[in-house]
């Protein structure tokens, strides 16, 4: 599983199926609404308006099911 940041992999679709666990806040559009929270989506909207908004990242969906599944496999 990649822990990278993803502008690179937002262009490239499939963004439900997609290993990506961090997001800049850039990135975060209604393509990705599967994967970012409300508060995210927001976030990356303000941006994509031109309102100054402190950079940021988000982790994804995937990254937070995944760390709650491998804790209740402690």
């Amino acid at each position: 599983m990649s822990n990278r940041f993803a502008a690179d992999v937002i262009d490239q679709g499939g963004y439900t199926n997609s290993p990506v666990n961090i997001l800049r806040l850039e990135a975060c559009s209604p393509e990705v609404s599967a994967i970012v929270g409300g508060k995210a989506l927001g976030l990356g909207r303000l941006l994509g308006a031109g309102v100054r908004v402190p950079p940021g990242f988000v982790v994804t969906t995937n990254a937070y099911r995944t760390a709650l599944r491998e804790m209740q496999e402690r």
